[in-house]
């Protein structure tokens, strides 16, 4: 690529670089023009925003391992491998399902877990001090020799079921869509951890060691994953190959944007993206978003090595993130996401759409860039689906739509959204946010009833019962996103609420609540957290209701020999009663505590 301009070489720009205005002063006017610029943007982008990316290897191909049919016939499940790269010896698991009738069908690819029927890889430790806001370069430690794998953190689990992923999205297939999976770790390892010598360790596993050559970050690695997804759905005759669209959440919704900028075949909606996401970072900052400096203190690897340079200096970049969106044009572009979202500010967002704006105009397509804003937090929720199918409906199958996609919440709707997050309704947000992440009951009525558990256990001096209860509450609000991958359960969900602003101490425990995230216990409320946890499922698989029926009158002492029969549970026991006993509580004490907890717990109206 050759080296650009450093920071101190390049000028103070305060206004948005213009997207129509090539380097040498020419003004684009035409199409043609247009396909210059892009040219250059992408250079630039690549050089200082995301890293360069190797260019297409062009030998993906796929090999189906499997297929199942589910949601009562009306869907099919296909497990499909794809290998390329150099000697063919990259690979990238994907779950594609399609309705069963009709065809060929526009696509949504979706980067999450690993696929149902896939073997989850086995994944690097974070880094040392990942997650917690800290600087991480200031920290480095040992990582895997190049081509080498480390032990995974804890037993990954079992993929959700096919049948159990096509339920959730059911509203995709009602609709006329497929739906394609990924895990984009197994693209690029989200890890803070760094080698002895500074490098990345994530550089030394999945697809990097094959392209020594290049320095992109994690983003462009998710990004250049999810086009040899597009690779191999342009010979699947199931899908349309002109209609293929990219989404993610968070992390996975920035490089759901970047792979939408890089790549013309697929169509952008990504979700609640933060900083380095959809808003300008010339405009990022006010109310507590996300800025150019906080991502490169959390997340530099995610980025491009050159892009550290611009630290506190934002007003010096040769782009924004308006350029990614520009890229795009003309194809259809949403952007999703949530009103009470603090990391995301929506002025820097519609600052974005505006400076991508011309590029569209040019192709008499200005309505094709959208947004949408719903009622939540850092959240892909039910309305952001809809929201997206509603979008794509309009603008891939003209479809008749009886809603807006330029609407951006007003500064008092905002108050209002903050008010709502102040600390006198804490409890109703962490519900909310639940409610976004979580739909099924079983795993509800499990978190209502592990809060009311840890409620009873704040017995002693400085046990803080209202945040006991609700890192009680939020234990599991990843679950639904982490079950294919259950080595990121905890992990995933402490970040969701770190971002929705809950303390450290809720944070740290939810982290490390679940053994395969491997997070050490260190806290009171870590201890009991998990201790309450258990001893809930133990209760249950005992064969008790929670709260306990009328005639439930079974002694503590009983119910605990009862659970030490189940030969199913042998396992666990001894790590149960030692957590327990952290806090202070036999077990007999903890499963009394346990069953009181849950003759309190009254109906939740939200909870149905």
């Amino acid at each position: 690529m050759g080296a650009l301009p450093g920071v101190n070489e390049l000028p103070l720009r305060k206004e948005m670089p213009d997207v129509m205005l090539m380097s040498d002063g020419t003004r684009v006017k035409t199409r043609r023009q247009w396909q210059q610029r892009r040219e250059e943007m992408k250079r630039i982008l690549a050089y200082y925003a995301v890293g360069q990316m190797p260019p297409p290897p062009g030998n993906v191909t796929g090999k189906e391992i499997n297929s199942e049919i589910v949601l009562d016939g009306r869907v099919k499940y296909r497990l499909v491998h794809l290998t390329f790269g150099p000697e063919r010896k990259l690979s990238l698991s994907i779950g594609v399902f399609t309705p069963l009738e009709g065809g060929p069908f526009p696509a949504i690819i979706l980067q999450g877990g690993t696929p149902p029927g896939a073997s989850p890889l086995l994944r690097l430790p974070q880094g040392p001090n990942q997650g917690r806001g800290e600087n991480v370069l200031l920290l480095v430690g040992p990582g895997p020799a190049a081509g080498a794998s480390s032990p995974p953190r804890g037993p990954s689990g079992a993929p959700a079921n096919a049948q159990a992923m096509a339920s959730q999205r059911a509203d995709v297939f009602q609709r006329g869509y497929a739906l394609v999976v990924f895990n984009p770790n197994d693209c690029a390892e989200d890890t803070t951890l760094r080698n002895l010598d500074g490098s990345w360790a994530f550089r030394n596993t999945r697809f990097y060691p094959a392209y020594p050559g290049y320095d992109w970050g994690v983003l462009a690695g998710w990004a250049w994953g999810a086009s040899r997804v597009a690779d191999y759905l342009e010979t699947d005759r199931a899908i349309d190959k002109t209609k293929l669209i990219i989404t993610g959440a968070s992390r996975n919704g920035k490089s759901a944007m970047v792979a939408a900028a890089f790549d013309e075949r697929l169509m952008g909606a990504p979700v609640v993206t933060g900083g380095g996401g959809m808003g300008a970072y010339r405009f990022a900052g006010p109310r507590r978003s996300e800025t150019l400096d906080i991502m490169q203190r959390k997340y530099p690897n995610w980025f491009s090595p050159n892009l550290h340079e611009f630290w506190g200096q934002r007003e010096k970049l040769p782009f924004d993130q308006h350029w990614f969106l520009a890229l795009a044009a003309p194809r259809p572009f949403i952007a999703l996401e949530g009103e009470t979202d603090t990391i995301s500010l929506p002025e820097a967002v519609r600052q974005s759409s505006l400076g991508a704006q011309p590029a569209y105009a040019l192709f008499g397509a200005k309505d094709r860039i959208g947004v949408n804003y719903a009622k939540h937090g850092h959240a892909f929720t039910a309305e952001d689906w809809t929201a997206l199918l509603d979008f794509f409906d309009k603008h891939l199958r003209g479809r008749k739509i009886d809603r807006r996609f330029d609407r951006f919440p007003s500064e008092a709707e905002l108050d209002a959204a903050a008010a709502w997050a102040d600390a006198g309704q804490v409890r109703a947000r962490a519900w909310n946010a639940l409610r976004s992440n979580l739909r099924e009951t079983k795993y509800l009525d499990h978190s209502r009833a592990v809060e009311a558990i840890l409620r009873e256990f704040a017995a002693a001096p400085g046990d803080d019962q209202a945040e006991w209860g609700l890192a009680g509450l939020l234990h599991d609000i990843d679950i639904g996103s982490t079950a294919g991958d259950l080595a990121r359960h905890g992990v995933v969900g402490a970040q969701l609420i770190r971002d929705l602003g809950f303390s450290a101490a809720v944070v740290h425990a939810v982290n490390a609540h679940d053994d395969r995230a491997g997070v050490p216990r260190t806290s009171r409320l870590d201890h009991a957290l998990y201790c309450a946890d258990q001893v809930y499922w133990l209760i249950t698989a005992a064969g008790l209701k929670f709260p306990p029926e009328g005639t439930d009158t079974a002694l503590p002492e009983k119910i605990w020999e009862r659970i030490q029969a189940l030969p199913s549970k042998a396992a666990v026991l001894g790590a149960v009663r030692s957590e327990c006993a952290e806090i202070g509580l036999s077990m007999p004490r903890a499963i009394a505590a346990a069953r009181a907890a849950s003759r309190k717990l009254a109906p939740d109206a939200a909870a149905r």
